[in-house]
């Protein structure tokens, strides 16, 4: 009696392995931020102000005279029609 040579392995048994170290590098990469959240900050400033600095500032106020025309012309009939 003879036996029939087995199915070769299948791909997907391969990418067992792919999803194991994706896995592991999630597992590192979350280890490494709660290290960082946790260490926080010391409150050192990182760097240093500015010195010697001085602001200016001219401001130059706008014109106060404002001329105001009351008389208005109206005038009547004299339009030309169509027609």
């Amino acid at each position: 009696m003879t036996t029939e040579a087995s199915a070769p392995a299948s791909a997907s048994h391969g990418s067992g392995g792919l999803v194991a170290l994706f896995a592991v590098a999630v597992i590192v990469l979350g280890v490494l931020t709660a290290l960082v959240i946790s260490r926080g900050d010391d409150g050192t400033a990182t760097t240093t102000p500015p010195q010697n600095v001085t602001v200016s500032r001219t401001v130059t106020a706008p014109a106060a005279t404002v001329t105001v025309v009351p008389q208005v012309t109206v005038q009547t009939g004299t339009g030309t029609g169509s027609g």
